[in-house]
C-alpha cells in the first residue's frame, strides 16, 4: 500500500502536476489523520474492556465477600437466640424482639450465661483491595458505589465499636463474679435468686440482644446492597 501511494506521487511529480499532487498530498494526510484516530479509538475500546472487565471483577468479589457476611450473620443469630433464650429462663419478663425463642436444656449451664458473644468479622477483601489500588472509579455506578462504601466505611466500624463497648461489659461482669463462675453455687436456672446476679446478667443480655439487633439490620442492608450489585453484573454480562 506504502509502494503504491509512493509511485503516484512519483508519477505526479514526474508530470510536474503541481495542483494535483497538492491535492493528493492532503488526500495523504487525511488518510493517516484517519488512520490514527481509528488507531486511538481501537486502544480506546481495549482500554474500556479492560477497564469493565476489572470492574466486573471487583464486582464479584465484593458480592461474594458480602454474601459470605449474611452466612456469617445468621450464624451469630442462632448464638444469640440461644443465648437470649437461656436468660429468659431466669427473667420470663425478657423481651427477645427479633429473636425467636429457640428450645435449649431445661438444665441451665451457669458458665454459659458468661460465655464471650462471637464478634461479627466482615469479609473485606475485595472493597479493601479496590481502596488500596486506588481504583474506586471503576464502580461505574456511583450510587451503587456509595452505598458499598457505607456498609464498610461506616456499619462495618459501628458493629466493631459495639462490639468492643459489649466486651467491656462481658469483661466486667465476669470479673465481679468470678467465684460464681468458678465454684458454679446454681445447677439450675430457678436457683438464681441473687438479684444483683439477675440485674447484672439483665445488663448483659440486653447489651447482647442490641449487638444482635444492629447485626440484624447490617445485614438487610447488605441483603439489599447484595440484590444491586448482582443486577449490575447481570447488565455487564449482557
Amino acid at each position: 500500500m506504502i509502494k503504491f501511494f509512493r509511485r503516484i506521487r512519483k508519477t505526479l511529480l514526474n508530470e510536474n502536476k503541481f495542483s494535483k499532487y497538492l491535492i493528493y498530498a492532503i488526500g495523504e494526510i487525511i488518510l493517516v489523520v484517519i488512520g490514527i484516530l481509528i488507531a486511538l479509538q481501537i486502544n480506546n475500546w481495549s482500554e474500556e474492556k479492560k477497564l469493565a472487565k476489572k470492574e466486573l471483577y471487583f464486582l464479584e468479589g465484593i458480592r461474594n465477600d458480602l454474601v459470605s457476611d449474611t452466612m456469617q450473620i445468621n450464624q451469630l443469630k442462632k448464638g444469640v437466640q440461644r443465648r437470649l433464650t437461656m436468660y429468659k429462663l431466669i427473667d420470663p419478663e425478657f423481651a427477645l424482639d427479633e429473636f425467636v425463642q429457640v428450645e435449649i436444656d431445661t438444665v441451665l449451664n451457669f458458665r454459659f450465661l458468661f460465655n464471650r458473644t462471637t464478634s461479627f468479622r466482615s469479609k473485606a477483601g475485595s472493597y479493601n483491595s479496590l481502596i488500596s489500588d486506588g481504583q474506586s472509579q471503576l464502580i461505574s455506578d456511583k450510587v451503587l458505589f456509595d452505598k458499598i462504601q457505607d456498609v464498610y466505611q461506616h456499619s462495618v466500624p459501628s458493629l466493631e465499636s459495639l462490639y468492643n463497648d459489649l466486651k467491656l461489659v462481658e469483661l466486667n461482669i465476669k470479673s465481679k463474679w468470678i467465684n460464681e463462675r468458678r465454684y458454679i453455687p446454681y445447677e439450675h436456672y430457678k436457683e438464681i435468686t441473687d438479684k444483683r446476679l439477675i440485674a447484672d446478667l439483665f445488663s448483659l443480655h440486653g447489651n447482647i440482644r442490641w449487638y444482635g439487633k444492629t447485626f440484624l439490620l447490617h445485614k438487610n442492608q447488605i441483603t439489599e446492597v447484595i440484590s444491586e450489585i448482582e443486577k449490575e453484573i447481570e447488565e455487564r454480562k449482557n
